[in-house]
């Protein structure tokens, strides 16, 4: 789906008004913060399909929607020196660092001034433009460009951009490409920072168990900011029926006793919002409270993979207001979650890359009850800072493991979590 479709389902989902003061709101006031605001993320969340386990950038949102939201045609950069000066509503990017050339023209026929150059030339053809944009990209090394773009045109007919506008043309196209979704290699993608990646590589080969425990994870990691309990009850029964000790019952209680914390920061939030009002601190529990919900989702996928997105967001915006939250931004840190959080999925689900430890290695059949015993506690007692585990991997050098891979991983700095892999082939859990 192109950049114009996916503007036009989302505008036949949310309504025109909506859709307006969201492309509005994201090429000039987010630009700041480079991310959407809560009263967008919502709307963002109803158009995003729950099967997705992950969601576009903000940066590729930027680019699908950065467009002119009364012309409809797109955004341009402006000298870095240009004025922004107030919006009007009928010419909203007539000025500020995205313009749109028909608001410009619109502004300064409302004002009385000579209206700006056109820079459009003599219209085209199909067929001339499809010989000049090929000349266009192809001096600037993108000739495989121009096929993708002319399969949609249909035959000859109308007319088309001018000569002058072609080189926008071209930059446009060559923009949208480069801002999409690179592949990369298995090897670059899963020792990277970014899990969501990770997690659309991985795809069906995360169980539903290893699925919830890493979003459980991902909650504990902000767990100062959970204050309400019925949120952290809702993360701690999600570990149980992960691990098959509760039912499904329980778990759809918990889930809807945290809905209540969420619904309550969010009408809080959302004032402000909807005011432009950068004073936003709650906006951080407003996205903790959120994760721990997704965490506690009847099914392991879609929510619970968003868990690790929202938790991401809520320390994000705790880093802007550590100065109202010292306790909580002592607690949890500053900057950008994802890093830690792709430690935490790599050490739930091992190395795809590599074969996995096989489950019936002798030495696990020699393991002692003394050692069983231990990794048992170190379970439950969520007991995994880097001198218990490594407690654990001597006991498992005793009895004659050798594997590198596993002793290292135990004697690792983590983190580590519920679902480490190499305690599971301990305990015998999958």
């Amino acid at each position: 789906m192109g950049p114009g479709a996916i503007r036009r389902a989302f505008e036949a989902l949310v309504g025109q008004a909506d859709y307006r003061r969201f492309v509005r709101c994201l090429n000039t006031d987010c630009l700041e913060k480079g991310r959407l605001r809560f009263w967008q993320e919502r709307l963002w969340e109803r158009f995003v399909p729950e099967e997705l386990h992950w969601g576009p950038s903000f940066s590729q949102i930027q680019a699908a929607f950065r467009v002119c939201d009364v012309h409809d045609c797109e955004l341009t950069g402006a000298e870095p020196d240009a004025p922004s000066g107030a919006r009007n509503d009928a010419y909203p990017f007539a000025q500020g660092p995205l313009q749109c050339e028909r608001c410009r023209e619109a502004r300064a026929q409302a004002e009385g001034e000579p209206a700006p150059a056109a820079s459009g030339g003599e219209p085209l053809t199909r067929d001339q433009l499809l010989a000049v944009l090929g000349e266009e990209l192809a001096s600037r090394g993108r000739p495989e460009l121009l096929a993708p773009f002319a399969e949609p045109l249909g035959p000859d007919g109308g007319s088309f951009p001018g000569t002058e506008q072609v080189g926008l043309l071209a930059e446009f196209l060559i923009r949208q490409v480069d801002a999409a979704p690179q592949p990369a290699t298995d090897e670059v993608c899963w020792a990277g920072d970014d899990p969501s990646a990770m997690l659309r590589w991985v795809g069906d080969r995360v169980s539903a168990r290893k699925a919830r425990l890493f979003a459980c994870a991902c909650c504990r990691r902000i767990w100062p900011l959970l204050r309400d309990e019925r949120a952290r009850r809702a993360v701690e029964v999600a570990e149980r029926y992960a691990d098959g000790e509760v039912a499904a019952a329980e778990l759809a209680a918990v889930r809807t006793a945290a809905e209540v914390p969420l619904n309550e920061t969010s009408r809080e939030a959302y004032p402000a919002e909807i005011m432009g009002s950068s004073s936003d601190p709650i906006y951080a529990f407003v996205q903790a409270y959120r994760a721990a919900w997704q965490a506690a989702a009847p099914e392991a996928s879609g929510e619970v993979f968003r868990a690790c997105v929202s938790a991401a967001a809520a320390v994000s915006n705790l880093a802007d207001y550590r100065e109202d939250f010292p306790a909580e931004h002592a607690a949890i840190g500053a900057g950008d979650e994802r890093p830690t959080q792709a430690n935490l999925l790599r050490c739930v689900l091992g190395s795809p890359l590599r074969p996995a430890v096989a489950a019936d290695a002798p030495w696990l059949g020699q393991l002692s009850s003394e050692v069983r015993g231990l990794a048992a506690v170190l379970y439950r007692d969520r007991l995994f800072g880097p001198g218990d585990l490594a407690a654990l991997a001597d006991g498992l050098e005793e009895a004659g493991c050798a594997n590198e891979e596993v002793l290292g991983h135990l004697r690792g700095d983590g983190p580590h979590a519920r679902g480490c892999w190499a305690l599971d082939l301990v305990l015998g859990r999958e």
